[in-house]
């Protein structure tokens, strides 16, 4: 089923993948500048984890005992 299009100067945000035979409720449309700051802030969430997922494990130094008098 195709959505209506929108009003100029808004856009439907991106809605939730649908399972076989799931029944989403329809996204509605929000302005440009709402939808630009969301998409914004989850593109910067997806560089983020994809970040901390390639990023390399810290390294912990060990340190020796030192013996006092």
């Amino acid at each position: 089923m195709a959505l209506k299009a929108c009003p100029a100067g808004q856009m439907r945000m991106p809605g939730p993948a649908a399972l076989p035979g799931q029944v989403l409720p329809p996204q509605p449309c929000a302005p440009l500048a709402v939808a630009q700051a969301a998409q914004k802030a989850w593109t910067a969430k997806q560089a983020a984890r994809a970040a901390a997922a390639t990023a390399p494990a810290p390294v912990s130094v060990a340190t020796t005992p030192v013996a006092t008098p």
